[in-house]
């Protein structure tokens, strides 16, 4: 019951008659132990490598029994000292006045009213274990390099130990990410007192997912353990194959087999076929569960299906699943496209080709980018990260449902089918869409520090830089979002104001802002920044470039290449802004002169949410080494640009206009790491 230490257990534990108090001091006590087991693996490479011969070898044992003690010990205080439990539970009562009392119900019980005493005791137990971490890696890194100046162990041995501490590191670190998430909810939630059932629960089973993360991460991070679940898990999936296990995807395996078996047994779909039938086995158990987990609302949804049908229905014989157009057979009274459900399922079909786009357009950037683009391959999944994370803040997170020109509208997404307040669904599309600009700062900024700032005193002002302009768009926006109007008086002004269905307002309509000046302030602001920072950059690498192919520094040849390079990367990030900039010509006028059509008020917005799609197409289009991999993937053969002779068939001037072959050079003064 967060943000009260209060709560009650439901497990096998319970069934045996264990206390809470003692459940809760196992919980607590595993979760330090695990932590002391992360020191151990840290503390055992550096004893095995360096310190098996030093004093440490006699001082390590008392050393680990002390750390595994006060893993035992760090929480005894606040378990064996609990408050009074009927009083404590009252008081939890008064402070959280929105719990249901349904659940006081059952065995609550109250670790402790003040959060202090145990906020101390996790934070000293989690300050001292991330320390001797921190202290045994570095440990390790300056020995290696040590090892590596004296000779005393052999490059290859070195290189080795170093990818087997790496592997260590991420399969210890990364599950680490399930418990730091959850943070993000219960710190706020702790200052501002702020509960929340739905998001309790969620974070709770995200970090019950630790233990399975940190395992998987392990069985694939490691090449022996990789190597055997490939074959265990090939040899299954061809036992499930053989069952024929779900019925309507069977049907396919059938023919797929026949086919393999007979004419592609030794091409490339030996390898293709067994992730091609694992989706669609997961596509069949899982391409029903949108329509059916957000159904609309049902008052609505009755209404319409009313107005269409022009008859009378009695509301306790509907249960609408999903509202199609199909349900209107004559008599079509409203048109479809602005109705809230054109807007679920527009976005529902959008997400089932966003979500692959962009998961492939991820994995291409990091498996497949090759090593001479690495000084921009961060860059460009930063890129990638931010438009994706803008299309699905659209498409699945909030489906917004926009009653433009005011400030107003609803919305009908993941957020809210968990209970989340509206007003925070616009903060993250609004601070989601500034970020997504930092971004292309960022790329930018990139290429000019790599080619030409690496010995400026630049390389200690771009960090800050960077930090200033991912933490400007959050605080930027955060006034606005704490100053919105009342919402009662907002609504009916906007009634008054524009002729809007009555019906829309059985969904919860949110009004920003009474009017456009300070939304269009800070767009404006940021757009202005964003776009001059981008513009300077770009004119700086220029200048830059021919200066030194001037100085005969950098030859024509380094200077066409990076200049190809350039543009590549610009065309990458600036096109798909062309689906932000479109709808712009309807949205002006409708806010300048009053004008509401909420047909075009969701073809709009869905333009926009496209923006991510677009990029990360022509992202994969407009590099070559990424090109080439999806001609490869996807078997399109393209004609070669040679004829029998060897010679060019096609003309040198559409080549060099067109053929956007990317150069990515390491060494800005002519040492061409990569050519396309």
């Amino acid at each position: 019951m967060f943000p009260a230490l209060a709560g009650f257990p439901q497990g096998i534990l319970v069934e045996f008659g264990v206390p809470t108090a003692f459940q809760v001091y196992l919980v607590i006590t595993i979760f330090g132990v695990v932590g002391v087991a992360m020191i151990c693996i840290m503390e055992n490479r550096f004893h095995l490598l360096f310190a098996n011969q030093s004093w440490w070898n006699r001082a390590r044992i008392p050393y680990l029994v002390i750390n595994y003690l006060y893993a035992l010990t760090f929480c005894l205080y606040p378990v064996l000292h609990p408050p009074e439990q009927k009083y404590a539970i009252e008081v939890v009562r008064r402070r959280l006045p929105e719990i249901p009392s349904i659940f006081f119900e059952n065995p609550v019980y109250v670790l402790a009213l003040e959060l202090r005493v145990v906020a101390a005791s996790v934070l000293i137990f989690s300050i001292i274990c991330i320390n001797q971490s921190f202290i045994f890696v570095y440990l390790l890194i300056s020995k290696f390099e040590e090892c590596s100046q004296n000779m005393t162990l052999s490059v290859r041995t070195i290189r080795l130990q170093k990818r087997f501490m790496k592997a260590i590191s991420i399969q210890a670190f990364v599950p680490l990410l399930l418990l730091i998430f959850p943070m993000f909810y219960y710190g706020p939630a702790t200052l501002f007192n702020y509960y929340n059932q739905k998001f309790n629960n969620i974070c709770f089973i995200t970090i019950s997912l630790h233990g399975l993360v940190s395992t998987i991460v392990m069985l694939f991070i490691h090449v022996p353990y990789r190597n055997f679940c490939y074959r265990t898990s090939r040899k299954y999936f061809r036992f499930c194959l053989k069952k024929q296990i779900v019925v309507g995807v069977a049907m396919i395996c059938i023919m797929e087999n026949r086919f393999h078996l007979l004419f592609a047994n030794q091409s490339w779909w030996n390898r293709a076929r067994i992730p091609y039938l694992v989706i669609n086995y997961l596509y069949a158990i899982t391409f029903c569960l949108y329509p059916v987990l957000h159904p609309p609302e049902q008052k609505y949804a009755i209404e319409v299906v009313r107005r269409r049908n022009s008859i009378r229905v009695s509301s306790f014989s509907l249960s609408l699943i999903a509202q199609t157009p199909n349900f209107a057979m004559t008599n079509v009274n409203i048109p479809y496209i602005p109705t809230p459900g054109f807007v679920i399922q527009c976005y529902h079909i959008l997400s089932c080709f966003e979500v692959p786009i962009h998961l492939f357009g991820a994995y291409v950037i990091i498996f497949v980018t090759p090593g001479s683009m690495k000084s921009v391959k961060w860059s460009l999944l930063n890129v990638h990260f931010w438009s994706a994370f803008l299309d699905w803040s659209f498409s699945i997170l909030t489906v917004p449902y926009m009653l433009l020109p005011t400030m107003a509208g609803t919305s009908m997404g993941f957020l809210t089918f968990i209970g989340v307040p509206i007003r925070f669904h616009a903060y993250i599309v609004v601070c989601v869409f500034a970020t997504a600009g930092t971004s292309i700062v960022a790329i930018a900024e990139n290429r000019l520090y790599t080619l030409f700032l690496r010995s400026h005193w630049w390389r200690k002002a771009r960090l800050p830089f960077l930090v200033l302009h991912y933490l400007l768009p959050p605080l930027c926006f955060v006034f606005m979002f704490l100053n919105v109007p009342n919402q009662q008086t907002a609504l009916e002004n906007l009634k008054k104001k524009i002729r809007i269905d009555p019906l829309i307002f059985e969904y919860d309509v949110f009004v920003l802002a009474e009017d456009f000046l300070v939304m269009m302030t800070c767009c404006v602001f940021f757009a202005t920044i964003y776009i001059s920072e981008i513009m300077i950059m770009v004119c700086l690498l220029i200048i830059n470039l021919e200066k030194e192919t001037r100085n005969a520094r950098l030859s024509k040849r380094t200077m066409k290449l990076q200049s190809n390079l350039l543009r590549a990367v610009m065309i990458q990030v600036l096109t798909p802004y062309i689906f932000v900039v479109l709808p712009l010509f309807y949205i002006g006028p409708s806010i300048i002169l009053g004008y509401y059509n909420q047909s075009l008020n969701n073809i709009s917005i869905m333009i926009i949410s496209i923006h991510g799609s677009a990029s990360t197409i022509v992202m994969l289009m407009i590099h070559k080494p990424y090109r080439t991999f999806c001609q490869n993937v996807f078997c399109l053969k393209h004609k070669s640009v040679f004829d029998n002779s060897g010679r060019n068939s096609v003309n040198p001037v559409v080549a060099r206009d067109f053929e956007l072959d990317n150069i990515f050079a390491a060494d800005p003064r002519g040492k061409v790491a990569y050519l396309s």
